[in-house]
């Protein structure tokens, strides 16, 4: 902004004072109430340990799956999933030569280090995941009209996760357009940790985040007329948002973009790591799980 260096000056002081006096003397107390209230924390992981804590779950999980399912039909459908996705992950892997009688773990930490599948750790390199999700993302949208018949007017264009925030994101995310079209959508990828992003799991979380993913979904809903702005924007679910970009993951793979075998597998490990969730949560909050056996699963 066009102010001069006596402007500048004083409002970094204002800004350091305010910080200082106001900012810092919260955050102490903040600290201290935490410490405070965490002596009195409960010691149990799972919501069924908490007053109503059954049923609460049981309506938390109608809310987000919209179906009648109990924590234990839940919890079985996740793990028969987990199963039949290791099981077709196993048969790749053996096709291409890997020894799949060692653990499944084992094999991943192969797969996620192999040179093949990974990026230069440098400003290029970075530069080479943006380029290639770019491409991935042109590439289906030359398919969607074999698929859909009607389509957003916004688009969804490929960003990198700001600096500043990309430490504590998640891997990926999806921003919808501005309402009046003058920004378009994007998704937005993380490259903090270059050895993250393997190729072979990249058509499967563009595919999710942007299109035939998130991106049709949402664009098209904010572009309803008929849609109220709660309808817009302050309503969803998990069964429908997420539901549809793990199917448009597979629509993806039944139209013809996924013919690598490596490709494949990330599509699979996008399956496997919803499938993982519903054993997980229902095993924590319905199951009594501890913390320690989660991540154990």
């Amino acid at each position: 902004i066009s102010i001069d260096e006596a402007q500048a000056d004083k409002l970094l002081k204002n800004l350091e004072d305010a910080i200082n006096e106001s900012f810092k003397p919260t955050y102490t107390e903040l600290t201290e109430l935490i410490r405070l209230h965490s002596q009195n924390a409960r010691e149990h992981d799972g919501v069924w340990s908490m007053p109503n804590g059954e049923d609460y779950y049981k309506h938390r999980l109608k809310i987000y799956t919209t179906t009648d399912y109990s924590p234990d039909e839940i919890h079985e459908i996740g793990l028969k999933l987990v199963e039949s996705i290791q099981s077709e992950i196993r048969s790749i892997l053996e096709a291409e030569g890997y020894d799949v009688s060692r653990p499944l773990a084992t094999l991943y930490d192969e797969l996620n280090n192999d040179p093949r599948f990974l990026f230069e750790d440098s400003d290029e390199g970075r530069q080479a995941i943006l380029d290639e999700y770019t491409r991935i993302n042109e590439e289906t949208y030359e398919i969607l009209p074999d698929y859909f018949n009607e389509l957003p007017q916004a688009k969804v264009v490929v960003k990198r996760i700001p600096i500043f925030s990309e430490q504590s994101a998640a891997g990926g995310y999806y921003q919808g357009s501005s309402l009046d079209g003058s920004r378009p959508a994007a998704w937005y990828a993380n490259l903090y940790d270059i050895k993250a992003t393997q190729t072979f799991g990249m058509p499967a979380l563009s595919f999710h985040e942007a299109v035939p993913g998130h991106h049709l979904q949402i664009a098209l809903n904010q572009e309803n007329s008929n849609q109220t702005l709660w309808n817009k924007f302050g309503y969803t679910t998990s069964a429908f948002t997420e539901g549809w970009a793990l199917y448009a993951e597979k629509l993806a793979v039944e139209a013809g973009l996924v013919t690598d075998p490596y490709d494949r597998i990330g599509s699979l490990q996008s399956e496997l790591f919803r499938a993982a969730r519903l054993v997980v949560d229902t095993g924590i909050h319905a199951k009594r799980w501890t913390r320690e056996e989660a991540i154990k699963y």
